[in-house]
Parts: structure tokens; sequence; C-alpha cells
């Protein structure tokens, strides 16, 4: 079977700041490649693993690079740990965040951390992807900050970058129907889960554009 070839990446991350610095420590991305032409369902995605990533980082080497954390933000993940919230209880495990309980200490946190850029990296660096956000401008300059914080280049240049604003807002103008798509469960804020989501809703805006 010939491997079906991707021209697009749907990026969502998940930060503790939310201000307009791009400093933000960042807990988790997910990563989705698709076709803007396709019509995939959570199904179909989720039968190709390969189109997937989800990492969850750690915090501490963040901070000690100078990256931030919003007091507002931190308070609002604390409240997801509370009320069950999957990728809040999974970023703050301290498996997760390499902290030893026996020690007291974290272990091979910064290594831990550098592997997860090389293979965000790896998987991102396909050929030529145009690398899509909701919104590019919170998204994606943040992810370029986190590898240059690092030394290391994001590998999708700013010029493919793409915001599924611009494709709404034409929506809006030519009164173009809102898709209408089916999810997997009720959590948002959950890096992989939203970036699914968005592929769906991106592929339905342009399906409906072109009826």
């Amino acid at each position: 079977m010939r491997k079906q070839m991707y021209k697009n990446l749907m990026i969502d991350i998940e930060t503790l700041d939310t201000a307009p610095e791009n400093k933000a420590v960042i807990v988790s991305v997910g990563m989705v490649k698709f076709n803007l032409l396709d019509e995939d369902t959570w199904e179909t995605i989720e039968s190709e693993p390969t189109r997937c990533g989800y990492w969850v980082l750690p915090i501490e080497p963040q901070l000690k690079a100078g990256r931030t954390i919003g007091p507002s933000t931190l308070l609002w993940w604390i409240n997801q740990i509370r009320t069950g919230h999957p990728d809040a209880a999974e970023i703050f495990s301290p498996r997760a965040q390499h902290w030893d309980l026996e020690s007291n200490e974290f272990r091979n946190v910064s290594h831990d951390l550098l592997l997860k850029l090389n293979e965000m990296d790896t998987f991102a660096d396909d050929g030529g992807l145009y690398a899509w956000a909701k919104p590019a401008h919170f998204d994606l300059p943040k992810m370029e900050s986190l590898f240059g914080t690092y030394k290391m280049t994001f590998p999708i240049p700013w010029y493919m970058y793409k915001c599924m604003a611009g494709v709404k807002a034409a929506a809006a103008v030519l009164e173009v129907p809102r898709p209408k798509f089916k999810t997997k469960g009720n959590v948002q804020h959950h890096a992989l889960w939203d970036a699914k989501a968005q592929v769906l809703e991106l592929q339905g805006w342009f399906h409906n554009m072109r009826r």
C-alpha cells in the first residue's frame, strides 16, 4: 500500500503562561499530519498512529533557562488536576517531570527535554509541511522560541505558518456554514486531542467552502 503523503501539520500546545511574550513554559505539545481537502474523522486519524505526536515536557529545565510561569495559568492547571483533567494528571506527575520520590531530586530531566525536542524536530521535518495552529500567533512563535532556548532551529520556517483564524474569517464573509464533526470525550486543553479536533474543524471549513 502506498504511504499517504501529508502537506500540513496541526500543532497545539499547552503552556504555564499566557503572556504575549513567547517565553512561556510549554508543558505539552500535540501534532497531527493531514491534508486540507481530505475528509478525516477522529477514527481515521487514530487509525494511523504515525500521523500523530504527543509530548509532555519537563518544567524544571525550562525555568532554569528563563522561561516563564504565570500565576493565574498555574492555578488554572492546579484546578484541572483537582477535577481530573487527563492531560494535567500526566503533565504534573513525578514520572513525567523526572522527580525521584526517594531522593527528592530531578533525574535526567534536561536530557529528557532535549530528547523530546529532537523527536519533535524529526516528526515535523517531513518535506515542507505547512504548520497550522489556532491561533498561529500564540502556538507557533512559542514553539520556535522553545527550540531557540536550546540553540535549536524549529523545523518549520515562519513563512510556512498558517492560521485557522484567517480561514474562519473568510468563511464568515462568504457565509459558509459552520462545519460539524465528532470528537471523543469532552476535554479541552489536551494538546493532542485539541490538535485532532482542529484538523477536523479546518477540513470541515474547506469542505463547506467548496460546496
